[in-house]
Parts: structure tokens; C-alpha cells; sequence
């Protein structure tokens, strides 16, 4: 039978492994693991592409967490309540590369709309980055319209939040 750790690292594994697998915008196979390390903490680690993702999160409470459905004992994820303390991010070449699209598509109602994005061409395909740190590699944006420079490109630096990456001009 499995105890109440046990059942809260499994809540809290799909949700981390459910985390990186949005911020990749990637299909990967991924592996996790978590375990509680102290008090109402836990330590998870999510495998993605070789690089591990690690986070500490913060259990709240999980009273309820067992509930009973038609004679049988069924676990309610909802009914856990936790906060991610510190997390670890993956940013993926795809992903900076769909927020660039999305950067250009944004400009288009500006003064100064956006075109040709792309990339450092050395850009790491997956790399591990605190929240709200910056990533390694840059992208680059050519500016059109009236308030453009000729042969002038935007310089955007790629950032993490648990989220998605933010690319922003420098």
C-alpha cells in the first residue's frame, strides 16, 4: 500500500514532468523522480533529454487527497495544495524560436514592425537555466516601417520564466 508520500511524489512528478514538457513545446521522453527531504518539502528531478530539471517545492496540505468513489479509494490531485519554491527551467532551440514568431506577430501593429527572426546558429537545442535567468544565445529581428534604420536588426536575449521563454530587445 502506498503512504501519503508516496502519493503526493506522484502528484507532484506529473505536474513537474507536465511543467517541462510545456516549456520545451517539445514531445520528449522524459523520466522523474520525487521525494520528500525535509518537513513538507520535496525535491523533484525531471530527466528531459539528459539534462536534469530539478525543483524544490513546498506541500501545504494534502488532507483529502484520498477520496472515496463508488467503494473504492481514488486520489483527487486537486485536493493537494503546494507552492514551487525553486525551480529550474529547460528552454529549447523550438521554443525560443515560437517566441520569436510570436515577438514578430505582436510588432505588426507598431510603428516599428518586426521580420526575419532568427537565432544564434549555435543555440543550444535544450539547456537548464534558474528561473528568470538569462539563457545562453541571442536572436535577431530586422526592423521594417518608418521608424526602421537601414540594415538594422532588433537584438532580443532569451530569458525563462516557468512559463515560456521571453525573448526581449536589448
Amino acid at each position: 500500500m502506498e503512504t501519503e508520500e508516496d502519493l503526493v511524489a506522484g502528484v507532484l512528478r506529473y505536474a513537474m514532468e507536465s511543467a517541462v514538457l510545456e516549456q520545451a513545446q517539445a514531445e520528449e521522453e522524459i523520466s522523474s523522480e520525487c521525494a520528500p527531504t525535509s518537513g513538507s518539502e520535496y525535491e523533484c528531478t525531471v530527466a528531459f533529454g539528459g539534462e536534469p530539471v530539478r525543483s524544490t517545492i513546498s506541500v501545504q496540505d494534502v488532507s483529502g487527497i484520498e477520496v472515496e468513489s463508488g467503494g473504492r479509494t481514488v486520489i483527487d490531485s486537486s485536493r493537494i495544495s503546494y507552492e514551487v519554491v525553486e525551480q529550474e527551467v529547460v528552454v529549447t532551440d523550438r521554443a525560443v524560436q515560437l517566441a520569436m514568431l510570436d515577438a514578430v506577430e505582436n510588432s505588426q501593429d507598431g510603428d516599428s514592425p518586426l521580420s526575419n527572426p532568427r537565432c544564434d546558429e549555435d543555440l543550444p537545442a535544450e539547456q537548464v537555466v534558474a528561473d528568470g535567468e538569462q539563457a545562453e544565445g541571442a536572436c535577431y529581428a530586422d526592423t521594417e516601417g518608418w521608424r526602421a534604420w537601414p540594415n538594422w536588426s532588433e537584438v532580443f536575449d532569451i530569458s525563462r520564466n516557468s512559463v515560456a521563454p521571453i525573448v526581449t530587445k536589448r
